[in-house]
């Protein structure tokens, strides 16, 4: 059935639990009537509310309100827009206020029903644009849209109220007043006791007394003094020789420890392969990231922590603000063994072309050997032709009897 709507839009905000912070909600006001002249006095009544750019192209907002009892209401609705179900913009924490910002850009909604989804386009308003509202309802046959679009040419003036409870993304309880500030002297600072802000004392404080402890010496020191490295078992001298030299390996600290400390003791496996799979880069330290791995100098030179990781995970540290750092000093044993690992391959093809070279000339030697004993046969062959011919023409000559 064909529905007459007369409507009358009345923008007002609902009191707000502060008087100085704008309320996130509007009325929406009107009756309808069917063509026949009689009030829509439905017991379950939804809308739907859009708000749309200027063009009516471009779904800004949407809202559903559904389950609204007009029963005996004469076609009388009055139905708030911004405490029902926001379908779009997808954004959790979105209001119907949003949308009459100016200052930015909106992504545009593809709506069929109370499923809304992000469309391709975008809408960025000027300074002076208005906003459309499109309604649609339910009246328990199908869906009615109300036309025209209704024309918002102002922004609601609490719209922008909403603002005054703020200062970017921060509430007025986030800050400060000055007036309930303090007063300190030079030697004070600001500091917080639980309850308010009072002045402190500054007072950087003393050291009674440093200790030492093993390994050191010279400790405690309670005014001044010199700390030096406490003498061990071991007799100060030289050791080893020109073919001898111990097996020994340094801690995180620099310090030499003993073999005979370890066990389960195996050479790396595949070093060369996995050498390879790090890359030695150049590049740009990045001055929006704020991490104690990051040098000063803008331009350097390393390796990539993730790709060490994938190798050799004992090389790489992950602390807690979760920016990964490369331990180069443990890069030394796998750079050895995967050196050690192409002078053995380096060795091997050595080893292998020389054996390849003797084969060549050996096989060269023969060839030449079948070449003159073929030259000595044809020489046979041609001395014999020229000796029958010779006794062919004198059969007494010596060498005809031989």
């Amino acid at each position: 059935m064909k529905n007459l709507f007369c409507m009358f839009l009345i923008w007002i905000f609902l009191l707000a639990a502060t008087a100085f912070a704008g309320p996130a909600s509007l009325t929406y006001q009107g009756r309808i009537l069917k063509t026949n002249g009689l009030p829509l006095e439905s017991a379950n009544v939804s809308f739907i509310f859009q708000i749309i750019d200027p063009s009516g192209q471009c779904v800004i907002y949407q809202e559903q309100v559904t389950g609204i009892n007009m029963t005996n209401s004469k076609g009388m609705f009055d139905v708030p827009i911004g405490q029902g179900t926001v379908n779009f913009p997808l954004l959790p924490g979105s209001t119907v206020l949003d949308t009459f910002s100016n200052s930015g850009s909106f992504t545009c909604g593809v709506c069929s029903g109370y499923t809304c989804s992000n469309g391709t386009s975008s809408y960025t308003p000027v300074s002076n644009d208005s906003r459309l509202l499109r309604v649609h309802f339910h009246d328990g046959n199908g869906w009615k849209t109300i036309a025209p679009d209704n024309v918002i040419r102002s922004v609601p003036y609490s719209g922008y109220a909403l603002s005054a409870q703020k200062l970017g993304t921060n509430v007025a309880s986030d800050f400060l007043l000055k007036a309930g500030l303090p007063t300190c002297s030079s030697n004070e600072f600001l500091s917080w006791n639980g309850t308010a802000l009072v002045c402190a004392p500054v007072d950087g404080g003393s050291v009674a007394s440093v200790g030492t402890g093993t390994g050191l010496t010279g400790g405690p020191i309670t005014t001044s003094g010199t700390i030096s490295l406490a003498d061990t078992a071991v007799t100060a001298g030289s050791y080893g020789s020109g073919t001898q030299v111990a097996a020994f390996t340094v801690d995180a600290q620099g310090r030499l420890t003993d073999a005979r400390l370890k066990e389960n003791i195996q050479l790396i496996q595949d070093p060369l392969e996995k050498v390879m799979a790090i890359r030695g880069v150049e590049f740009d330290w990045r001055k929006d990231v704020d991490s104690p791995t990051r040098h000063e100098q803008t331009h350097d030179v390393g390796v990539i922590a993730q790709e060490v990781e994938k190798v050799f995970p004992e090389a790489v540290t992950t602390p807690k603000e979760g920016y990964k750092s490369v331990a180069y000093a443990k890069l030394v044993a796998p750079l050895i063994e995967a050196v050690r690992a192409l002078y053995s391959r380096l060795t091997e093809t050595e080893d292998r072309l020389t054996q390849q070279s003797r084969q060549i000339a050996s096989l060269a030697e023969k060839s030449e050997v079948e070449r003159l004993k073929e030259d000595n046969a044809a020489k046979e062959r041609e001395l014999a032709a020229i000796k029958a011919y010779l006794c062919a023409k004198d059969p007494t000559a010596p060498f005809c009897n031989k």
